[in-house]
């Protein structure tokens, strides 16, 4: 899992972008600390935007996210699952509030941007 968010870490500090880091379920594992300290100190060589946000429970999802936020996962099974609902409930909601649509097409994804690990 961490080469995959550091990549997408890379990938934002390149293009610029802001980066928030949702690190989701309390208390954190060791592979979560491990993976946000090092997204961290990454943006911090880059001198890019990040923000770490820890997140309790999966249903606070979509308090985090903005209408055409791009989304990238990296979670597995059932977790992943989960967030993966929460995030479409967050782009239905905006979209039936008159917010932009997600990159997907409603889905609340970049298709390009989502990644297994």
């Amino acid at each position: 899992m961490l080469g995959n968010v550091i990549g997408f870490v890379e990938r934002a500090a390149r293009l610029g972008g802001e980066l928030v880091l949702l690190s989701l379920g309390y208390p954190v594992s060791d592979e979560q600390q491990s993976t946000v300290t090092q997204a961290v100190a990454l943006v911090a060589e880059t001198h890019g935007g990040l923000d770490a946000v820890l997140v309790p429970d999966v249903e606070e999802v979509p308090r985090h996210l903005l209408p055409d936020d791009s989304v990238a996962l990296f979670a597995r099974g059932q977790e992943r699952r989960a967030i993966e609902r929460a995030v479409r409930r967050a782009f239905a909601q905006s979209s039936a509030t008159g917010g932009a649509s997600s990159p997907a097409g409603g889905s609340g994804f970049s298709k390009r941007a989502t990644s297994a690990s």
